[in-house]
């Protein structure tokens, strides 16, 4: 083959590729050499974004508001549905393998994708949760029934085995540090643009700082008497410790445990008790055993939380700043019902 021939070639292959570039051979030997063994070695562009793959919601929007224009995010698990029934496809498979980067939470969160980290290197994986460690032994629980309800304590469990409660996004402080770790993350495998990711992130972390402080405005009219959380699930347990509630739920850290007969009698005694007048289910979750409870300790105001996963494109809880606008409008707003004789 001719050196025109080849250089033909070399432009078809260009072109095919479209959004990667020929490696620039100095020496037309080289090139033949890797022409002969049927290879031909490509790089991606500089300005092509990064492949950045999460586990779900949440963590795709903080990442996009820190990568911005200099990543391509998605996420595996679909909007609003529960985060414990989620299940992989191949599309999704193919997915991982592809990224660039994979972030997800650990913490026992996404158990439904660790099998499938194995085929990914670990380089190109952040698990933030290993990052969060030295913050995470003050909320740890007790296993599996509720306690006696205590001030500023998880009314949850019984049992003595211990587990972590991933359901860190809850704290809004929780996601500051988050984000300051993805953005760490960013900022370490493109180092090209890691200035833009420290911007990004310091301008996201204004927005979340006075996030925190409009929660705690928002709910100070609740007298602390009142302050008791009732929900489906044990999901609320750090937006509790933030926020100034108790927390009390039939489930434990997900939505698939079964409470024991001891523990709807418990629950059901202390709603009686404490005169609450509110119960939380969570959307996309099941709610009927709360309802049941509902019932039986003649509670009639239900309001709906956001518990795991953002709401679907186009409703209010769509970002993580919005989810937690709706969950605290939601909570003031019950809260507010039941005080109206």
């Amino acid at each position: 083959m001719n050196i025109d021939k080849l250089k033909k070639l070399i432009e078809d292959v260009k072109i095919f590729y479209g959004a990667y570039t020929i490696i620039d051979f100095k020496k037309v030997g080289i090139c033949c050499l890797l022409f002969c063994f049927g290879s031909v070695a490509l790089l991606a562009k500089d300005n092509q974004p990064l492949k950045v793959v999460t586990s779900w919601s949440i963590l795709e929007d903080v990442t996009k508001n820190i990568g911005q224009e200099h990543i391509r995010v998605t996420s595996l698990a679909p909007r609003g549905i529960d985060l414990h029934d989620i299940k992989l496809t191949p599309k999704d498979q193919i997915r991982l393998r592809s990224a660039h980067l994979v972030i997800w939470l650990g913490l026992n969160l996404e158990n439904w994708l660790t099998s499938s980290l194995k085929t990914v290197a670990n380089e190109k994986q952040l698990e933030v949760g290993k990052h969060l460690s030295q913050l995470l032994p003050l909320y740890r629980t007790v296993a599996n029934q509720p306690a006696v309800p205590q001030p500023n304590a998880p009314l949850h469990r019984e049992e003595h085995t211990t587990a972590v409660n991933p359901h860190i996004w809850h704290d809004v402080q929780m996601i500051i540090r988050v984000s300051e770790i993805i953005a760490d993350y960013l900022s370490t495998h493109d180092p090209a643009h890691a200035t833009h990711y420290e911007e990004n992130a310091e301008h996201y972390v204004q927005q979340l700082k006075s996030l925190h402080e409009w929660i705690h405005q928002k709910l100070s009219f609740i007298p602390k008497e009142q302050r008791l959380l009732v929900t489906g699930h044990n999901a609320f347990q750090y937006f509790g410790k933030a926020y100034g509630f108790q927390t009390l739920s039939p489930r434990g850290l997900t939505t698939h445990d079964q409470p024991s007969p001891w523990v709807l009698r418990h629950i059901i005694a202390t709603l009686r008790q404490k005169k609450v007048r509110v119960l939380f289910i969570e959307s996309g979750s099941r709610s009927s055993l709360l309802s049941r409870i509902g019932q039986e300790a003649d509670i009639v105001i239900k309001a709906e939380l956001i518990s795991g996963n953002l709401d679907v494109l186009g409703q209010a809880g769509d970002t993580y700043i919005g989810l937690m606008q709706k969950n605290v409008k939601t909570i003031a707003g019950a809260f507010q019902d039941a005080s109206t004789p």
